[in-house]
Parts: structure tokens; sequence; C-alpha cells
């Protein structure tokens, strides 16, 4: 999948989007929930 996805192309265009964390606890980085939608997509 590293092959096909430009994954260094996606991260600064989701990146502004991303929600900030208003809690203690802290949110998952862009580049794993973006494997992870991919993930989900492609099944």
């Amino acid at each position: 999948m590293a092959r096909v996805v430009p994954w260094a192309d996606f991260v600064p265009l989701i990146a502004p989007c991303y929600p900030e964390s208003k809690s203690d606890r802290p949110l998952f980085p862009v580049m794993t929930v973006l494997h992870n939608q991919f993930i989900y997509f492609d099944f």
C-alpha cells in the first residue's frame, strides 16, 4: 500500500482540517488515521 498511496502528499492536505485535542487525552497522529481510513475503504 505504501507504493500505491503517496502518504507524504496526503498529510499536509489533511493536517489543517484535523481536530485539535480539547482534553488531556492525545489524538491519534494524522498518519495513523489516514492508514486506517484507507484500509477501511480498501476492504
